[in-house]
C-alpha cells in the first residue's frame, strides 16, 4: 500500500470518502481552543510556550489525519504527539 492509500479499522471512519471521522475531526477543535487559551497563560521562559504550540499543531495534524484518514497523515500526527511527549519530558527532567 502507498502513502495515499486509505486507513481502515482505525477510530470511528463511516467509509473512505473525506470527512468520515467528522466527530473526531470536531473535537480535534479542543487543541486549539486550549492552545488559544494557555498561549498568554504560558510563561515564554519556562518552554510552556512551545509546548503550546506543539498543543496546537497536535490539533491541527490529527484534524489532518481525521480529515483524509490516509498513510502520510498518520506519519505527521503521530510524529507531532511524538514530538510534544519528547519535549514534555525534556522539560519536566530538566
Amino acid at each position: 500500500m502507498g502513502w495515499f492509500a486509505y486507513v481502515d479499522g482505525y477510530c470511528k471512519g463511516l467509509d473512505a470518502g473525506r470527512l468520515a471521522e467528522l466527530a473526531n475531526l470536531i473535537s480535534n477543535g479542543g487543541f486549539l481552543v486550549v492552545a488559544y487559551w494557555l498561549w498568554p497563560r504560558a510563561q515564554p521562559s519556562s518552554g510552556a510556550r512551545m509546548l503550546v504550540i506543539l498543543l496546537a499543531a497536535i490539533g491541527l495534524g490529527t484534524a489532518l489525519f481525521h480529515s483524509v484518514v490516509q498513510r502520510w497523515a498518520v506519519v505527521v500526527d503521530v510524529t507531532l504527539i511524538f514530538l510534544f511527549e519528547l519535549y514534555y519530558f525534556y522539560l519536566a527532567n530538566r
